[in-house]
């Protein structure tokens, strides 16, 4: 198999702008760990993009793919478009916001590429959260009431939560503090409201195929809030011991959503032994750079492998392993 892999951040999707430290970091963090993981593959020949800013900041060995830089010019597109005919699947790694996930999704089913990440009709869905909480809502899966962002809203009492309807992660997400909000929204009908919960937020990572799901293991996420304002610290994964009620959750979420392919995650929110379901991830996150150590399980390899059912997932290990999110040396 002739595997093109493009992680949106790292692959040459910010190639013309700058781009904040922390989002490289993260993206490096699951581009390195999904490639640590393909490596181990018999039969898979892996060609990657990669933003030519970021190259001196790689901790994989690039002599072991076929490693394309990508430049302002001729820009991601213009050179996924030439890989792309050469190439029998694709494994995109994309952010939500303003349809950027869906629009690479489509343009590899374009070219009639296998798509080692979920359908489109479910990239639409879950890239947006009001759509999302309305499905949830319709299929009895306990989630957190969610609106529209209007102004009057801050006047209600209580702290609420404020973020992209299209966001990715703690970015632009914000805290209401008596009805006060520290930043001016840039066009707030981009935006959705919801009631602060107090709580410990966790996140689901599974394999998902044909309504069909399997719970990888369970994570913590620590996010501290910094002048109003929600920042993603770490992953503890595999942190948790799993339930019945935790597979119980997640195969519901595949029957509300069957278009969910491959890895997924999902963000909750745990109170009072209730789960409260956030947001549904369809690619790659944090937590999945800690798996391989966390299990001893090569998750791309369950990808590659799946076809109508999910393979058994056999761990080796059985720890907790924390994934930072930390700063680096930014490569603009």
């Amino acid at each position: 198999m002739k595997l093109l892999v493009f992680e949106y951040i790292t692959g040459g999707g910010c190639c013309s702008e700058n781009v904040p430290e922390h989002l490289i970091n993260e993206g490096l963090l699951m581009l390195t760990a999904l490639l640590r993981d393909l490596a181990e593959l018999d039969g898979v020949q892996i060609t990657v993009m990669l933003d030519a800013r970021i190259l001196p900041s790689v901790s994989f060995d690039l002599t072991r793919f076929d490693t394309v830089p990508v430049y302002a010019a001729p820009d991601w597109v213009e050179v996924m478009e030439i890989l792309l005919p050469n190439c029998d699947a694709v494994w995109p790694v994309a952010p939500e916001m303003n349809n950027t996930l869906l629009n690479v999704t489509r343009r590899i089913n374009a070219h009639g590429k296998i798509l080692l990440s979920s359908s489109e009709q479910a990239v639409a869905v879950t890239a947006n959260k009001f759509n999302t909480w309305e499905i949830l809502v319709t299929d009895g899966i306990k989630t957190v009431p969610t609106e529209r962002y209007a102004s009057d809203r801050l006047a209600t009492t209580g702290r609420f939560v404020i973020k992209p309807i299209d966001g990715m992660g703690c970015e632009a997400t914000y805290l209401t503090e008596n009805g006060m909000l520290s930043v001016a929204l840039d066009a707030p009908e981009r935006y959705i409201i919801q009631p602060y919960i107090e709580g410990r937020p966790i996140s689901f990572s599974c394999l998902f195929v044909g309504g069909n799901a399997r719970l990888i293991c369970v994570n913590t996420q620590v996010i501290e809030i910094h002048s109003g304002q929600f920042k993603l610290v770490k992953c503890l994964v595999n942190s948790d011991v799993q339930t019945a009620e935790h597979q119980d959750l997640v195969d519901r979420i595949a029957n509300a959503f069957p278009g969910l392919w491959g890895y997924v995650g999902i963000d909750l929110i745990e109170q009072d032994s209730q789960l409260y379901v956030l947001e549904i991830n369809p690619r790659l996150t944090s937590s999945y750079a800690g798996i391989y150590d966390a299990l001893g399980l090569n998750i791309a390899g369950a990808v590659i492998q799946m076809n109508e059912k999910i393979p058994e997932l056999v761990a080796k290990n059985n720890k907790t392993v924390t994934v930072s999110v930390s700063r680096i040396t930014n490569a603009n």
